[in-house]
């Protein structure tokens, strides 16, 4: 390790703290993923797995019993300045949760017939599959979708090893 990376890391190293950190693994994990995290914070029914990646599901997707909008979503997730692009139904019932950069999942939601696609960023070469297959993106930011799993695997930390666990925010605003 070197560079700006390490730089980042070496009062941690000299001060022999233990740093966890995990991508894909804690995007994808059932119990405390990102995803699953953000499905459950909306209160999808039918959880199921999403986006196959390396023949792995990354994400879920489920249903919004009730319906609710692409506004109702991104309040409830606490995003404070989401890309929305409102190309399907007004009433959202069908959801797909890939968090962080997975703009390229837009076609899974496609494929799997859902009304909105819930994810960090959200790529222009996506925007047109987007607009003609009707359905709605909602990017609520790469790092905050990625905040759900680490606050969710704290609280589990907390709880099951009776540990004081802090998360300690970095927002990059993107």
């Amino acid at each position: 390790m070197c560079g700006p990376h390490y730089t980042r890391l070496k009062t941690l190293i000299e001060g022999n703290l233990d740093v966890y950190a995990a991508h894909l693994p804690l995007d994808a994990h059932s119990e405390v993923g990102n995803n699953i995290t953000i499905a459950r914070k909306l209160g999808l029914q039918d959880i199921q797995g999403f986006a196959e990646h390396k023949g792995r599901m990354l994400g879920f997707k489920g249903t919004l019993a009730d319906g609710r909008s692409a506004e109702w979503i991104s309040a409830r997730l606490g995003f404070k300045n989401p890309l929305i692009l409102p190309f399907g139904d007004k009433v959202i019932h069908r959801v797909g949760i890939v968090s962080g950069g997975a703009s390229s999942d837009v076609l899974a939601a496609l494929s799997d017939d859902l009304d909105c696609f819930i994810t960090g960023e959200f790529e222009h070469q996506y925007y047109h599959d987007a607009a003609e297959g009707g359905i709605t993106v909602i990017a609520g930011g790469h790092y905050v979708t990625e905040t759900f799993g680490p606050l969710a695997l704290m609280e589990h930390i907390r709880e099951t090893f009776s540990l004081n666990v802090v998360f300690v925010a970095n927002p990059t605003g993107l």
